[in-house]
């Protein structure tokens, strides 16, 4: 199972990649570690973090699958159903963020449980994909999911609910177009369980012979839906526990603060010098290493990173690299007496054949140098105003 469903057959011949399920996109640091030295041993290339919250291996040569398979299954990686209708993508909703409405991820871990126990047949075809979020911003991706979540409320004689609207027929179609899904109705957050029985047995009963989820809406259309569901958002009958988010032991008091996710506003260019102040520390940490083309490699995002900071300072694109670098250029002259580069494209573009520890090194101090040049720049830019 875990072999359908977690593995990717590459464009080379021989090499897979796998997908390592990562259950709402939380891993210790101590299994983070171990999975780390996992990768190095049987991938020659980094891991990448996906979308959907999991851990991406690439390169592995075919014939070590097994031993990596036995290696995940007893660091408790082996959880077979990536991309599939369990890999349910959940923002941390009120569990850290204040602009949620309702908590997604034991609620998210509820419906796995379940699709383990009794879905198993659509795990395996790979079809249906469930997000969430804990607010109206689609950072679980619950906008062009099949069947999607998002926090409210439900109000009825003096009592708040909490609530999930439920979006069924949204879809990612991989080629830049989408289909936003249908927002059909809201029921209590600890109904959601109902919810996904209720479509789920629905769409196995009477679906057409290899008929996708996504298009059995599309033909059932939304009304179908609503009034398939009405009786489970119906809260003339409910129950105390109702009145409790998932995980919760107080009533539920809807409060909107700031919050973490991409409609917050932040200080963008004070968070971008931060962060490429951190690649030098990391660049640093790759010389310790011996690992002299990461540092280079990360000393060179460093500089792209710094030189963006100022052109958000000034209201310019930087929507790549090369964006950077080009609108960069004309600002260079302002710092061009610390440096040897006549130019930024220069400055950038410093290369050896032999990536050795001197010229990492060098390297690294001079973008350690150009960052501390540019918080500079915009210091004076605020000194000005």
């Amino acid at each position: 199972k875990w072999k359908q469903t977690n593995v990717l057959s590459q464009k080379q011949k021989g090499f897979v990649a796998v997908i390592v399920k990562i259950r709402n996109g939380n891993i210790s640091s101590d299994e983070a570690r171990i999975l780390a030295e996992i990768v190095s041993t049987y991938s020659s290339d980094a891991a990448r973090i996906t979308i959907e919250q999991n851990i991406l291996i690439r390169s592995i040569p075919e014939q070590y699958l097994a031993n990596l398979y036995n290696r995940l299954s007893n660091l408790g990686y082996a959880d077979f159903g990536a991309n599939a209708i369990t890999d349910i993508t959940a923002c941390p909703g009120t569990d850290t963020c204040n602009l949620g409405i309702t908590g997604t991820y034991i609620a998210a871990t509820e419906i796995e449980q379940l699709l383990y126990s009794k879905y198993e047949s659509l795990i395996l075809e790979g079809d249906i994909n469930i997000k969430m979020s804990g607010c109206m911003n689609s950072c679980g991706q619950h906008s062009v999911s099949d069947i999607g979540f998002h926090g409210s409320t439900i109000k009825k004689d003096g009592l708040t609910y909490p609530a999930l609207q439920v979006l069924l027929g949204g879809a990612n179609y991989g080629n830049g177009e989408s289909r936003f899904g249908d927002k059909v109705i809201k029921v209590p957050s600890k109904r959601v369980l109902s919810v996904i029985t209720i479509v789920l047995d629905d769409y196995l009963k009477n679906r057409t012979n290899d008929e996708k989820f996504n298009a059995y809406y599309l033909r059932r259309e939304k009304i179908y839906f609503y009034d398939l569901l009405k009786d489970v958002a119906d809260v003339e009958v409910s129950n105390e526990d109702e009145l409790l988010d998932w995980g919760a032991s107080e009533k539920f008091k809807p409060e909107i603060g700031i919050g973490e996710c991409a409609g917050v506003k932040i200080d963008l260019v004070t968070t971008l010098l931060y962060e490429a102040y951190e690649k030098v520390e990391e660049a640093q940490y790759f010389i310790e290493q011996g690992k002299y083309r990461d540092a280079v490699y990360t000393a060179y995002s460093s500089l792209i990173q710094s030189a963006k900071s100022f052109l958000v300072k000034n209201g310019q694109k930087t929507n790549s690299k090369h964006q950077i670098s080009e609108a960069f250029e004309a600002y260079y002259p302002l710092i061009k007496s610390k440096f040897l580069a006549s130019s930024f494209k220069e400055l950038l573009n410093e290369k050896e054949t032999d990536i050795n520890k001197k010229f990492a090194r060098e390297f690294v101090q001079q973008a350690e140098q150009f960052h501390l040049a540019i918080d500079e720049l915009i210091k004076n830019i605020k000194d000005e105003k």
